[in-house]
């Protein structure tokens, strides 16, 4: 070996090794609805904690439709939603997959523990206008204030599609917010407020209190039997070039570990078919 090769060799092995860090990271953006937001960032951390150099960027909500048109037009590698693909939405060609079932249930503030279960006939009279105090409700001596959602919205829809009365409501009482996590966030920052959204984003959310349904308690179980009729799917859009990176964490979504996460938030898993 001539003296050069060998200076040549010496100075490549001197050279520190490269670790994850140095690697050049890729993102996979995943954007869309609020109602499965914080379930699909807490599993996004657990895959980036088995895979350095991978970075899963789940924005702040931009609703179901919103998810859908960025994964159809580039601007997201995922699009992200939690009620079914329309049928005007079919033409964009996207691959369509649902990974969960999630409870939408009536929350209240965290000073009214006492109410523990609210009824199909309560819930139509307090959005309508016609109960306006807790007390009718066994709880205390105070005005029921509502957080209602926008018409068109997931949870919303779920709602109307099991209660006529419901939907039915020309007026609905209350303050119209226009996303999960500052619904979310209203009820847990105020008293005496009602509220409705998925299982998924409120059980884990201190100062919110989740009552049963007609006497059913929301969860994987009474899910699973049928038990408990009010729940909205969580699904996953991308187009035919989607990356292996991202195709890599929507396959992620089928092992155990995805499923244990997805329990702990109130989801029911439900396993992929179109990946």
């Amino acid at each position: 070996m001539s003296r050069f090769k060998l200076l040549v060799l010496l100075f490549f092995l001197c050279l520190p090794a490269a670790s994850p860090a140095d690697q050049s990271n890729t993102t996979v953006k995943i954007c869309g609805s609020g109602d499965n937001q914080e379930l699909l960032r807490q599993l996004a951390v657990a895959y980036e904690g088995r895979h350095p150099g991978i970075n899963i960027v789940v924005p702040d909500s931009i609703g179901s439709s919103g998810g859908v048109k960025v994964t159809a037009f580039g601007q997201c590698d995922i699009g992200r939603l939690a009620r079914p693909l329309r049928d005007k939405e079919k033409r964009y060609g996207l691959s369509h997959m649902v990974f969960a079932h999630s409870p939408v249930v009536f929350m209240v503030s965290a000073n009214l523990k006492s109410i523990t279960n609210i009824t199909a006939q309560q819930v139509v009279s307090i959005f309508s206008g016609k109960m306006r105090s807790w007390q009718d409700m066994g709880g205390p001596v105070a005005k029921i204030y509502i957080a209602n959602r926008e018409k068109g919205d997931s949870s919303r829809a779920v709602i109307e599609k099991y209660l006529i009365d419901f939907a039915l409501i020309e007026k609905p009482e209350g303050k119209t917010i226009y996303s999960t996590p500052a619904t979310i966030d209203t009820v847990a920052r105020h008293n005496n407020i009602i509220a409705y959204g998925p299982l998924a984003s409120a059980i884990n959310r201190q100062g919110v209190h989740i009552v049963n349904f007609e006497g059913v308690m929301p969860g994987v179980e009474t899910i699973s039997s049928g038990q408990y009729p009010l729940y909205s799917e969580f699904g996953l859009v991308w187009r035919s070039n989607i990356s292996t990176q991202a195709l890599a964490f929507i396959n992620f979504l089928e092992s155990g570990e995805a499923k244990e996460i997805m329990v702990s938030h109130g989801a029911t898993p439900v396993t992929p078919e179109n990946i």
